[in-house]
Order: structure tokens, then sequence, then C-alpha cells
């Protein structure tokens, strides 16, 4: 100590204590052990404490609801749907849409919800808020393939007899049923019908040859097309499927029963599709 007439002065070396923050050394500190993920907050006493950080498995988040004048402990939650302002649930359902990674609704609901195309959806090709499944899409118009093969020169006259014109079915048809037949001539018969029939020629374990219509395509005379054939195609529902790997593969033949009179040029359509 030093007197230096209107002054003291005071010189003190004081060692640094090593004291924890939640510790009785703070009078305004709840004593505790600090544990990974803790929160500090202030209590209702009010000291300061410490809130457990979240140990579950499940994703929290601090929520805390006041009372319009006093706050409250923070505490861990799961944030639902309700939690979120201007959050409208039908509306998000209306539309299929996915109502937030982690959220889930007040009831504990799961809150994906999405709402799934049919075939028809996809045919129409208006919706904007419906999701596409594979079955849909393979369902619908997009998951016909279609063939067409010129059987007779467009200026020439049919001939009757089987094989007069073949297809190889591709390793991308396996396993897809026959679906939709047709048959256009380039200059319609003046009396009588075109008559068509499919052969399914099967090599493999499973070989034979079967015709795959119950009901023959038929071109009616004056017209040029099967699309107005008064007793339409029928499809043999026991041999419509194909076949296109090492175990079996197909070809299709395409036969001539009847020419009528005077029709000339011919094409077939075939349309395949996943059953």
């Amino acid at each position: 100590m030093k007197y230096t007439g209107d002054a003291i002065q005071v010189t003190c070396d004081v060692a640094d204590i090593a004291h924890d923050a939640l510790s009785a050394t703070h009078s305004d500190t709840l004593a505790g052990a600090v544990v990974l993920g803790d929160v500090i907050h202030g209590n209702a006493t009010p000291k300061w404490a410490r809130l457990a950080g979240n140990t579950t498995a499940v994703k929290q988040f601090l929520s805390q609801t006041g009372t319009g004048s006093a706050s409250a402990v923070p505490a861990w939650a799961t944030l639902v749907a309700s939690n979120v302002s201007d959050f409208d649930e039908a509306a998000q359902d209306a539309v299929g849409g996915i109502m937030g990674n982690g959220l889930t609704y007040a009831d504990g609901t799961p809150s994906i919800v999405v709402n799934t195309a049919v075939a028809s959806d996809v045919n129409t090709g208006t919706s904007t808020s419906v999701c596409v499944t594979p079955d849909a899409l393979a369902g619908s118009n997009l998951g016909i393939k279609n063939v067409v093969i010129d059987v007779v020169y467009p200026s020439s006259a049919l001939v009757a007899g089987d094989g007069q014109a073949y297809f190889s079915v591709p390793a991308e048809f396996h396993g897809m049923n026959l679906v939709s037949v047709g048959a256009r001539v380039i200059t319609a018969g003046s009396s009588g019908t075109v008559d068509i029939q499919f052969a399914r020629i099967r090599v493999g374990s499973g070989a034979g040859t079967v015709d795959m219509l119950s009901t023959l395509l038929t071109v009616d005379a004056t017209e040029t097309d099967s699309f107005t054939a008064a007793t339409p195609a029928a499809i043999n529902a026991s041999n419509d499927d194909v076949s296109a790997n090492a175990t079996n593969y197909d070809t299709i033949r395409v036969d001539i029963d009847a020419i009528g009179t005077d029709a000339k040029g011919l094409q077939v359509r075939l349309g395949f599709q996943l059953p």
C-alpha cells in the first residue's frame, strides 16, 4: 500500500481462479455439469440453467410458447404442420404435395401425401397435381409399343395365304401382350372382306404356332381400314403374350385368309403392352 497525500493506491496480485460457468460461484446460475448438446437458458427463478440436449434418434427442434406477455422455458419438440404459419394441410393434400421433410401432422400421422395418377390421367395429359408411377405409365397409351408392317405393296393386288409377312419380336417387347390390331388397304375392295390372322411362332421350351386372334381382323368392302369393320377383331387372351429371350423367342406371322375383290396394298398394325 502506498500513501500519496490525498489518495491511496492499492496494488494486489490475485491469481486467476478457475471455476465452472454453471456453478455456485455465480449466484444467478444453477449448478450443473455441462453435457454435449446442452443449451443454456433462463429459467423461471430466474437463473441460468441447462436444457439437456435431444438424445433421441428423431430430429427435434426447440419449442417455446409464451403467454402473450411472458416467455417460457424452451423444450425439445417435433415440428408439426400446425406450427408453421399459413400452412394449409388440406390444400397440400389436394395437390398431392409433400408436406416438408421431417414434418408430421398434429395427430402424429406422416405428412407426406402424394396423389398418384392412373392410366387415364396419363392418357388425358392435363393434370398438374398428381405423380406418375411406373405402373400408370405402363398401363397408359404411352406404354403401348406399336408396330406397322407393310404386307403388300400399295399398287399390288392382295394374295391369300399364310406368311405374307413376318415380324421378329424384339427383346424390349418381352413379357408384353398383344393389345390392339388394325389393318388398312390402299385401294378398297369392291366386294367381300379382307380377312387377316396373326400367328405366333414360338421357338424354345414352349415351341409351337398358335393363332393370336379369336375373331379375324377384317377390312370391309368399299372401306380402307378395319376401324369401320362391321365385326371387330378379337384377341385370344390365351395366345396374346410374346417372348423374346434365350428361353423362348417369337415371330409374328401375317396370314391373309381372304382378299375380297380388287383390294390393293396392305398395312397391318399391332400394339403391345405390359400386362
